[in-house]
């Protein structure tokens, strides 16, 4: 039986939501590093109109220089090309970029209870984050559309730490949380990929992408009674109209099936078929269960459309011409 996650693939018109360039400056990188919780509000990091009007200036500038290249190469038919010339100018601004000399924050420390000796440890540690900080150029496109053309050349997790580093920026876009899951996702590294959709959920619960994706994280781990809360707790949030609803659907029901809930497993796959009549999984995953539960004859017929759909389906041939099967069905035949 085979489960799926949903594919992704860059958007050559997705911008940043305006929203999160104002959060950005609002609440700079040093800020959310300092801090870890971007809800406080004691502390600012900040730099002067001057620079913010340039910063302005050259993140949309880059995102224009980045964008207008994977698009020409696109019209060649050299998609690779254009998202490794994307990383080179992505990492050159990010090279050129990363220096406290850039920009002068001006650091209001928060105030520190305590001892001495612990106003300046905590001093210290403040001092810390702060300089790490600025190991990482005070850019989120830079870090975005590296970790996109990262993503599209499948070095998944070089990816995901390019979508870490722009997650610093805009703490609450869901949509970075979402590339930064699939690249785990992509990268085999589970635990990671279900932390960072979760996130996405947090501030997206309608990304049905990452519902369907999370869910299908806890199945390939073996988790499969968090896999249906995960698709319960949001059938009333996604767009059901999607057309990946069906794989949302799938996901779930493969969940079901392995915990035993037959009757709501077939539920569920009848939906997806009515959405999806043409994907052979559908199909497969109806005849497994009406296989489990006996019901040998229609089981073969939801194989055989399987094949009729995808002649070298593999998992539907496997079942078709499954000895026991056959067995089952020759002798239901003579009856």
């Amino acid at each position: 039986m085979l489960i799926s996650s949903i594919e992704t693939g860059v958007d050559k018109n997705y911008k940043p939501k305006h929203a999160y360039l104002n959060q950005r400056l609002k609440e700079s990188f040093i800020n959310y590093i300092l801090l870890e919780d971007s809800q406080k509000t004691d502390y600012r990091g900040f730099i002067s109109p001057d620079q913010r009007r340039d910063f302005d200036i050259r993140e949309e500038k880059l995102e224009l220089e980045v964008l207008e290249t994977i698009e020409e190469y696109a019209q060649d038919g050299k998609d690779a090309e254009g998202y490794q010339k994307a990383c080179a100018i992505a990492l050159k601004f990010i090279e050129d970029h990363t220096d406290l000399s850039n920009y002068q924050f001006h650091v209001d420390y928060p105030e520190v209870e305590g001892t001495e000796k612990e106003k300046d440890d905590e001093r210290i540690l403040n001092k810390i984050k702060v300089k790490e900080a600025m190991k990482y150029a005070y850019s989120f496109n830079a870090y975005f559309y590296l970790g996109l053309s990262q993503y599209e050349l499948e070095k998944y997790l070089e990816a995901s730490a390019s979508f870490e580093a722009a997650s610093r920026f805009t703490p609450h876009n869901s949509e970075v949380y979402y590339y930064k899951a699939m690249s785990y996702l992509k990268g085999g590294k589970y635990d990671d990929c279900k932390i960072a959709f979760r996130r996405c959920l947090k501030y997206d619960k309608s990304n049905i992408g990452a519902a369907s994706n999370l869910s299908y994280a806890y199945n390939i781990s073996g988790f499969y009674d968090s896999a249906i809360k995960v698709c319960e707790d949001h059938i009333n949030n996604v767009d059901q109209n999607a057309p990946e609803f069906y794989m949302y659907l799938r996901n779930w029901t493969y969940a079901l099936i392995k915990e035993k809930f037959f009757v709501d497993a077939i539920v569920n796959i009848r939906k997806a078929i009515e959405i999806n009549p043409r994907d052979p999984e559908n199909w497969v995953m109806w005849g497994t269960v009406q296989k489990i539960n006996g019901d040998f004859s229609s089981a073969k017929n939801k194989f055989e459309i399987a094949l009729k759909i995808e002649p070298n389906h593999c998992l539907a041939t496997q079942e078709l011409y499954n000895k026991g099967l056959d067995v089952f069905i020759s002798n239901i035949s003579e009856v």
